[in-house]
C-alpha cells in the first residue's frame, strides 16, 4: 500500500470467514510522512540588463503541495551553488542584482521547488545569463587614403580583430559639412565613389560593438581625389614662333573638339618652366611680350578643365629670340 503524501489517512481492519461473513474495526487515522520531493519547475529564463538586474521567470512545479520556490546563483558549474533567498518565495518571478564591475563572463541561475512539508525538489538545469559588456572596443585608426585616377577615395583602417562582432561606421566632413554616423562593411578597406575631384574629404571611424558600446573615434584624415587627365593631343594642336618685327613671341593653338569651361596654362623658361598666365582654350592664340633676355626659350602649355582635371604637361617647343 502507498499513501498519499499530501493528506492524511484512515485504517479499518476487516476479518472474514469461509461464508464471506466479516467483522471491520473502528476506523484509525494515521498521519503519513511526507518525504516525497515535488516536481521541478520549467521554462526556466531571464536575462541580466545593462545596469546588473538580473530578471529570471519560470512556469510553476505542478505539484499540488508547493509552499514555495529557492533561487540559486553560481558562476561556473564547477562551483558551489549561492542561495540567493533564505525563505521560499510563491512567485514564479525574482530579481537578482549583480556587480557587474567585478564580473565577467555568465552567471548560472537554476530553482528549487519546496513543498509544504519541506521537501526540496532537485536543481533545474541552470540558464546561463551573460553579464552586460560596458567596455567600449579599442579606438580604430584611418591608415591611409589613397586617390585613384577614376575619382575615387581608397581609405584602409587598422581595428581590433577581437572585436569581429563589432558595427564599423564612418562619418566625413566635406566642405564644413560634417555627415551623420554610417555603417560601413566591417572590412580593412573602404571605397568612397561618392565624391567629386573639386573638393577635399576628412573621414573618421569608429566601432560599435554587439553590447552597442562606441569606441573613440579616430583621428581624422584628409585627401582629395586626383584631377580627371585630359590627353593634351586629343584636344589640341600648338605652334610657337617668334615675330622678329614685333619682338614678341606668339603661341598659338587650334581645338581638335570642343573643351567646355577649358583654360589653356602657358609655361615659359630657359632649364625650369614656369606659370606665366592662362587664357580660355577658343581664343587660340598667346603674345609674349614679356621673355627677359634675347636667346633661346622654352614653352609648354597645359589644359585645365572643369573639377581640377588637367592634362599632362605637353613637351618643350624652343624658340630663338633677338
Amino acid at each position: 500500500m502507498i499513501p498519499s503524501n499530501i493528506l492524511s489517512n484512515y485504517y479499518r481492519v476487516a476479518e472474514y470467514d469461509s461464508v464471506n461473513n466479516n467483522m471491520v474495526s473502528l476506523p484509525v487515522m494515521a498521519v503519513t510522512k511526507d518525504t516525497i520531493p515535488p516536481l521541478p519547475v520549467s521554462n526556466l529564463t531571464g536575462a541580466i540588463e545593462k545596469n546588473g538586474v538580473a530578471k529570471l521567470s519560470w512556469i510553476p512545479s505542478p505539484s499540488e503541495d508547493i509552499q514555495g520556490y529557492r533561487v540559486y546563483r553560481t558562476k561556473s558549474d564547477s562551483t558551489g551553488w549561492q542561495a540567493l533567498n533564505g525563505m521560499s518565495i510563491r512567485d514564479t518571478i525574482f530579481t537578482d542584482t549583480v556587480n557587474i564591475k567585478i564580473n565577467q563572463g555568465k552567471i548560472l541561475y537554476s530553482v528549487k521547488a519546496v513543498d509544504r512539508k519541506g521537501n526540496f525538489g532537485e536543481l533545474v538545469p541552470p540558464v546561463y545569463l551573460n553579464l552586460p559588456d560596458l567596455n567600449p572596443p579599442a579606438q580604430p585608426q584611418i591608415l591611409d587614403i589613397v586617390p585613384d585616377e577614376n575619382g575615387t577615395l581608397s581609405l584602409s583602417f587598422a581595428y581590433s580583430k577581437s572585436e569581429f562582432k563589432s558595427e564599423l561606421q564612418m562619418r566625413r566632413n566635406v566642405k564644413a559639412d560634417t555627415s551623420a554616423w554610417k555603417k560601413i562593411p566591417l572590412d580593412e578597406h573602404y571605397t568612397d565613389t561618392a565624391v567629386s575631384r573639386k573638393n577635399s574629404y576628412t573621414y573618421q571611424i569608429r566601432l560599435v560593438d554587439s553590447s552597442g558600446n562606441i569606441s573613440l573615434p579616430s583621428s581624422w584624415f584628409t585627401q582629395r581625389p586626383l584631377p580627371k587627365l585630359i590627353k593634351l593631343t586629343d584636344y589640341i594642336e600648338w605652334s610657337v614662333q617668334y615675330d622678329q618685327s614685333a619682338k614678341h613671341v606668339v603661341v598659338k593653338w587650334s581645338l581638335k573638339k570642343p573643351c567646355d569651361q577649358c583654360k589653356i596654362l602657358l609655361y615659359r623658361g630657359e632649364e625650369s618652366t614656369y606659370l606665366i598666365g592662362n587664357k580660355d582654350i577658343r581664343d587660340g592664340v598667346w603674345v609674349d611680350k614679356g621673355f627677359p633676355v634675347a636667346g633661346y626659350i622654352n614653352y609648354q602649355i597645359q589644359i585645365k578643365g572643369v573639377e581640377e582635371s588637367k592634362s599632362e604637361i605637353s613637351e618643350k617647343k624652343t624658340v630663338f629670340t633677338q
